[in-house]
């Protein structure tokens, strides 16, 4: 009789010390210019690997794909699937130990479509609750009207402090906002970095977008391209200065002198004219950056 109570309290012991890891960002989804393929990525709080599985309909059946973590130190996870048919839905979930977490999307659509409708938003930092306030009247729109469900353009200040992961966590990742985990794991974000980014690295980290340089990119969607500006040297706290280096400057005018798409989209944080108080008109924009825009027929 002892033998056998020991062997129950070994068993409880051993039970208890499974540790299963929470997810404590995503789903979420980013497009890096492929348009056959969509980015998953998501976070745990420990080591956990998981698996992704997506089709066409909830039965999941196109394919899956088991994760591992990108670093020990994030426990953070990206998946691309990849031979993705242009303009079609897409359902995927996330299987992370006992947790199952679930999503769609619409594929990119082909580069011959001439009119798209898509979503832009910004300044999501300080206050969650109204952010999920925002984000629940765009899944509105979305599921009113699914030619809305494409892409939604982030112009900056995702998060208050970008140099701070409980910041990152609280402002744009908050487990406690239901609207905003759906709009995240049903649009994929394509977003510039804002002065509240800080010195980018965290930002970087969450959005592994394929950057030309330090935070700059360009990606056609449809009938759309759109050159992401990087409007910060270094850390981005100081928003006296606002200008591109030179490097910079000379891909923007490449990227847009060669581009044959319909729709030019200009994709920064600083507008060169302020439309209320506690903003100046940023001379740098208005001066330098605008006749480039003109030049080259910006949307």
């Amino acid at each position: 009789m002892r033998k056998f109570q020991r062997w129950i309290i070994v068993c409880a012991v051993l039970a208890g010390s499974v540790v299963m890891a929470a997810v404590t960002k995503g789903p979420y989804l980013i497009y890096t210019g492929n348009p056959s393929t969509m980015t998953v990525l998501w976070q745990t709080d420990a080591t956990q690997s998981g698996t992704l599985y997506w089709g066409t309909s909830t039965s999941y059946s196109s394919g899956n794909m088991s994760s591992t973590e990108i670093s020990s130190s994030s426990h953070q996870h990206k998946k691309t699937i990849t031979g993705l048919s242009p303009a079609t839905r897409y359902y995927y979930k996330i299987v992370v130990g006992s947790t199952t977490l679930t999503g769609n999307f619409k594929s990119a659509p082909s580069s011959s479509e001439t009119d798209i409708k898509f979503l832009v938003y910004g300044d999501t930092r300080s206050n969650p609750g109204d952010h999920n306030t925002v984000a629940s009247r765009i899944v509105d729109v979305y599921t009113a009207d699914s030619a809305y469900q494409t892409m939604l353009l982030h112009v900056g200040d995702l998060a208050n402090d970008g140099n701070s992961e409980s910041s990152w966590t609280r402002d744009f990742f908050p487990r406690n906002q239901s609207s905003i985990l759906k709009m995240q794991s049903s649009l994929p974000i394509q977003a510039t970095m804002g002065n509240h980014e800080g010195t980018g690295t965290l930002f970087k980290k969450y959005f592994p977008y394929p950057f030309v340089g330090d935070r700059y990119w360009s990606f056609d969607y449809g009938p759309v391209h759109v050159s992401v500006v990087d409007q910060y040297v270094g850390d981005g706290n100081d928003v006296t200065g606002l200008i591109l280096n030179t490097a910079q400057k000379n891909w923007l005018i490449n990227d847009l002198s060669t581009t044959t798409k319909k729709f030019k989209i200009i994709l920064l944080h600083h507008p060169g004219w302020a439309a209320r108080g506690g903003h100046d008109n940023n001379n740098f924009v208005m001066n330098t950056l605008h006749p480039i825009f003109k030049q080259y027929g910006v949307t």
